[in-house]
């Protein structure tokens, strides 16, 4: 065979090597057969798959740690270095760095098929619901709501401490008159101030009192008592106007909260009773009557959104009979209780579907039956909004299944068909 180049390198080199061991007079001498030995070679290799093994263990240790820890470490942070998008850009790689790159590209390969896996399995169990669902839609039921309390804040006439004796002797004389006459602000012995009509020592005709907290009545006053229309402004600017009787609220007045909120209507002992209106600044507005300031008896309840309830009130929510129109065309009319759907009811949907059975807290529950817009009808039991016990199902084409159901879900049944005037049964469990 021919000698190729490498090869009379390799020989140029080795006999240079040789002479400078010559002229240097080195006590070693190199022998390159001598060191690499089968079995240098062998621990060179093994010493090599070591610190493969212990490079991929570190790689692998500092990818969980980035999982773990949601930590936004790079590829270069990990390696120490800038990665390259493609191998072959840089053939003069390390082959652990090669073998690292392929480590990362794998795992981050099995990340992402890891997550369409899961939003596959996802949209099934989505579908899945989907299919499944036999009811029509009724999420938005009246107890979601959030009733309007009409006792916002407790109406507030704090007129039983009341001082009409003037502070000073002179303005005491000077009050004591047996004809009604107008009289400069005087000052009270409590530190309030009336300014006004007087008669027999008494106010009496129109006037205006601070109080000590600087809340004030202006109206008719009949011997120190307020009597006829008059207004009471609070200081924290809420108000009322309306009439009194002897220092208290009785009649028709209007009051006013600070957020815009407002009664108006017909009250008794401070407080409204009977027929008013109440409008809160957040769009819901009542109309009808009133007992010791809440709503109780028939009244209209009007929802921000147009929802309209409109039947019997007890302790401020809806209880006894009454009809729920939601904004969409829903229409609930039944029994309530504390707001609550709650006894024999119908539920009719825009689409012609529709229940016809009992509630137990807003929820179908007992017996009812449940007609489709298809035509399609199930007749049975219900618990907590779900078919639940002995019921049957009838088709439009007049097949029915018969069975028993458990949270919704069928467990035995019969199908009965009707063919050419038979009736066939089979069981279908």
């Amino acid at each position: 065979m021919g000698n190729c180049q490498q090869c009379t390198n390799f020989t140029l080199e080795n006999k240079t090597a040789e002479i400078k061991t010559k002229f240097t007079k080195s006590k070693h001498t190199l022998n390159f057969a001598k060191k690499f030995t089968p079995q240098n070679i062998e621990g060179v290799i093994k010493i090599q798959a070591v610190f493969k093994g212990y490079i991929t263990r570190k790689q692998l240790s500092l990818l969980s740690t980035q999982q773990k820890h949601s930590s936004p470490i790079l590829n270069h942070d990990i390696l120490g270095f800038e990665t390259f998008t493609n191998i072959n850009d840089s053939p003069n790689q390390p082959q652990s760095l090669i073998i690292k790159q392929n480590l990362i590209q794998d795992k981050l390969q099995e990340e992402e098929e890891e997550k369409s896996i899961r939003q596959v399995e996802v949209n099934q169990q989505l579908c899945q619901s989907n299919c499944n669902k036999d009811l029509p839609e009724n999420q938005s039921q009246v107890s979601e709501f959030s009733h309007p309390s009409s006792l916002k804040k407790q109406f507030s006439f704090d007129m039983t401490s009341l001082c009409f004796i003037p502070k000073t002797k002179n303005d005491q004389l000077l009050i004591v008159s047996q004809t009604q006459i107008k009289l400069p602000i005087i000052q009270m012995a409590n530190g309030a101030y009336y300014e006004g009509q007087w008669k027999n020592g008494k106010a009496y005709g129109f006037g205006k009192y601070i109080m000590v907290d600087t809340s004030s009545y202006v109206g008719e006053w009949v011997n120190n008592k307020a009597n006829g229309f008059g207004t009471f402004q609070l200081i924290d600017g809420e108000f009322f106007m309306g009439h009194w009787i002897d220092n208290v609220v009785e009649g028709q007045g209007k009051y006013t909260f600070i957020d815009g909120t407002f009664y108006e209507g017909e009250w008794k002992n401070d407080l409204p009773n009977g027929i008013g209106v109440q409008t809160y600044s957040n769009g819901w507005r009542y109309e009808g009557s009133f007992l010791n300031g809440i709503k109780n008896g028939q009244g209209i309840l009007r929802f921000p959104d147009g929802s309209i309830y409109e039947g019997s009130f007890e302790r401020d929510v809806p209880s006894g009979i009454g009809s729920l129109k939601f904004q969409d065309g829903r229409i609930y009319t039944g029994e309530w209780k504390n707001g609550l759907k709650h006894g024999k009811g119908v539920f009719q949907w825009p689409d012609g579907s529709k229940y016809d059975g009992y509630y137990i807290n807003d929820e179908r529950e007992g017996y009812g039956i449940l007609y489709w817009s298809n035509g399609q009808k199930y007749l049975g039991l219900w618990k907590q909004g779900l078919f639940h016990g002995n019921g049957q199902i009838i088709k439009p084409n007049g097949t029915s299944i018969k069975g028993k159901w458990i949270k919704g879900k069928r467990i035995q049944s019969k199908l009965n068909t009707n063919v050419s005037g038979k009736t066939k049964t089979s069981q279908i469990d």
